[in-house]
């Protein structure tokens, strides 16, 4: 029996970019919007996932902070391209906007 499958090839690649980089990643459903703001340093990776519920009219924010070795051992790889990539400035005013919600309470 012959059937067919997709295989991807993981293939090593080396980037100049400059650190710290900042990227952004969309997780948008039918139920809410959600982005992903990070920032990836030397040893250490924060994110600032804000999310917007469209049927209860809510915001709830996900803070996230990792120290690692090397970036190649991690998941981040992925968010080193175009698509991913953001500023410093989007960053920081998404830390606002967690910060503003945090001091509401």
């Amino acid at each position: 029996m012959k059937i067919e499958i997709t295989k991807i090839e993981r293939k090593t690649v080396i980037i100049e970019t400059e650190l710290p980089y900042y990227y952004r990643q969309d997780l948008m459903s039918d139920y809410s919007e959600s982005i992903v703001y990070g920032k990836i340093d030397e040893h250490l990776h924060i994110s600032i996932q804000e999310i917007k519920l469209h049927d209860e009219d809510s915001e709830k924010y996900e803070i996230e902070k990792e120290e690692y070795l090397q970036i190649k051992d991690t998941g981040l790889a992925c968010y080193f391209d175009k698509a991913h990539k953001s500023s410093r400035q989007e960053f920081e005013e998404v830390k606002q906007r967690c910060l503003s919600f945090v001091t509401q309470l």
